[in-house]
């Protein structure tokens, strides 16, 4: 076979396959940003559903094909950016540790420096967050607290209030005490307090 030939059945393989891993893109890019479940769901959509089209794309094209580099860094981007969107926007409290699997995808199959270092700094940043989390176990007693802190800087500062505070606040106390054994309260946004 000519070279001419190779690269004429090369392109009528590889440019297929791109094309659908591009239609991919634009579904997933067409769910609106703020709509963080939609983001979360379309990376994932995203992710299942090109895996078999990249392996399809490796076996007929080199990876340091310049085509190849491309379709790999926006694809790469667009599951970044809905992990990015979800995290961002979500209220879920485990939205770090569902996120990160979309982030650490994303720099798995990034190939071009730039894309491979936004997804790098990303992984880093959402990593950081995660585990400045106190555990998943006492979550919601944090949250409670912080909540009540939050409601008690809108009041007068007094000594009732204060000890209205503190009461409100002893159940989620006792709680996080019995789970992880100490009332850690390193986890609170004490910032908030007025007394």
């Amino acid at each position: 076979c000519s070279q001419r030939w190779k690269d004429i059945l090369n392109e009528r393989l590889v440019a297929p396959v791109i094309s659908q891993i591009e239609d991919c893109i634009g579904s997933a890019k067409g769910v609106k940003r703020d709509n963080p479940l939609g983001r979360y769901n379309a990376g994932v959509k995203l992710m299942k559903d090109t895996k078999p089209l990249i392996a399809k794309l490796k076996k007929v094209c080199s990876e340091a094909d310049i085509r190849y580099q491309n379709v790999m860094d926006k694809l790469a981007n667009e599951i970044l950016q809905c992990g990015i969107d979800y995290y961002n926007k979500s209220d879920d409290a485990d939205k770090g540790e569902k996120a990160m699997p979309l982030q650490k995808y994303a720099l798995q199959i990034a190939v071009g420096p730039m894309a491979k270092s936004r997804c790098k700094d990303n992984v880093d940043i959402l990593q950081k967050n995660i585990d400045s989390l106190p555990p998943k176990e006492i979550r919601a007693s944090v949250d409670a607290i912080t909540n009540e802190l939050k409601n008690n800087s809108l009041r007068y500062a007094s000594i009732s209030n204060a000890v209205t505070l503190l009461n409100n606040c002893k159940p989620y106390l006792a709680k996080m005490k019995a789970v992880v054994g100490v009332a850690d309260v390193s986890y609170l946004k004490m910032s908030t307090v007025v007394v």
